[in-house]
């Protein structure tokens, strides 16, 4: 067996100990331009993960959502509506992005990490004013200010992510009109066993390199 057989036989054994992350993307514009309308919680599942939307005031505990998460068309994406008619369409209109009072939650069947976010502004353009701002809360704790910025790419890791506007500008409403991640997966541990196949795979790589290439 010649030295680069054994190489790739390693490289094979490294895929096997560090496999890729799950990645999902989650096209809310795009659903909203075929379905307008407003959810008292609205799931939705791509590549493995599923993530539930609710609208809330700031501040609410309470299990049963108090406002709507609203899929807003005409390129906006989505929002939180207060209140919604009969055939749940925001009432009204205007009130289907998220204002400073609302909070709009995404809460994953399983750890993520998202790092990349669409924002859209009130108009459902790209635009926002530079000193727009964006509170963050990750896993219920404490709210985080960040730029509002249509693609927002600083890596958010955890399970539940609530949004909100910020109170001190004028403008900054927003919709999310995507969110992209992948699968949590944690550092392996010290303390956590190496499966014992691996063990096995890893020992036979040593013994055939020690075999077939020669030793200085």
């Amino acid at each position: 067996m010649s030295p680069r057989t054994l190489s790739l036989l390693a490289a094979s054994c490294g895929v096997l100990l560090s496999a890729g992350a799950q990645a999902f993307t989650i096209d809310y514009l795009t659903l909203a331009n075929s379905n307008e309308r407003g959810y008292s919680a609205y799931t939705t599942s791509n590549g493995g993960v599923t993530v539930t939307a609710t609208g809330t005031s700031i501040g609410d505990t309470n299990s049963t959502p108090d406002y709507y998460a609203y899929l807003d068309s005409g390129n906006a994406g989505l929002g939180v509506c207060k209140t919604v008619t009969s055939g749940m369409q925001c009432s009204p209109s205007s009130d289907d992005n998220v204002t400073f009072g609302e909070a709009l939650n995404l809460t994953f069947s399983q750890a993520v990490t998202l790092d990349q976010l669409r924002f859209r502004n009130a108009d459902h353009g790209t635009t926002f004013a530079s000193n727009a701002d964006i509170s963050i809360s990750i896993d219920g704790g404490v709210f985080t200010d960040f730029s509002l910025v249509h693609l927002f790419n600083t890596p958010l890791t955890g399970t539940s992510f609530t949004f909100i506007g910020d109170s001190t500008h004028d403008g900054d409403q927003f919709y999310i009109s995507s969110v992209g991640g992948s699968v949590y997966t944690p550092p392996p541990s010290t303390g956590v066993p190496i499966p014992g196949s691996l063990w096995l795979l890893t020992g036979s790589l040593v013994a055939l390199r020690r075999r077939f290439v020669p030793q200085a």
